[in-house]
């Protein structure tokens, strides 16, 4: 009962788009707001194809094959130009990103020489003052020359 009624009514539907229905209800159509009208010029330029939005008329498909020849190229001109365009926003992101983590690493080596440097000249004052504490010990032990 309610498959025969499902058949019925698809049959009905099908009559009515074959007769020429645009989707009007009460006099009010719904398919061609602006939101509407610029998914259509959306879909022709971008090649995707007219989807359930379409020209009817003679004339509507005529500006729509004339619109698509001037707009196809036009878009493929702003998409290869988007491609440069987002690849010059990309080099900065990552120049952004990584000039912090150069500026620690800088921070760490600038930090690891100082602490090599102390280190170095600690290293270097010690042994100097070995050298002069030996050089003093020599002065003060009797020289094996001048003994009797």
């Amino acid at each position: 009962m309610v498959h025969a009624q499902v058949k019925k009514f698809q049959k009905e539907r099908m009559d009515a788009i074959r007769r020429g229905y645009d989707g009007k209800e009460l006099e009010v159509s719904a398919q061609w707001t602006f939101t509407g009208a610029f998914m259509y010029s959306l879909t022709v330029i971008t090649t995707i194809g007219y989807g359930n939005t379409s020209a009817k008329t003679n004339f509507g498909k005529t500006l729509t094959i004339i619109y698509a020849i001037v707009g196809i190229p036009l878009m493929l001109l702003l998409l290869t130009n988007i491609d440069q365009v987002m690849a010059k926003i990309f080099r900065f992101l990552c120049a952004q990103s990584i000039q912090p983590k150069f500026r620690i690493i800088l921070w760490h080596k600038k930090r690891n020489a100082a602490k090599i440097r102390c280190g170095n000249s600690l290293v270097s004052r010690l042994t100097q003052e070995r050298i002069k504490a030996d050089s003093s010990r020599d002065s003060l032990a009797p020289s094996p020359s001048l003994s009797p």
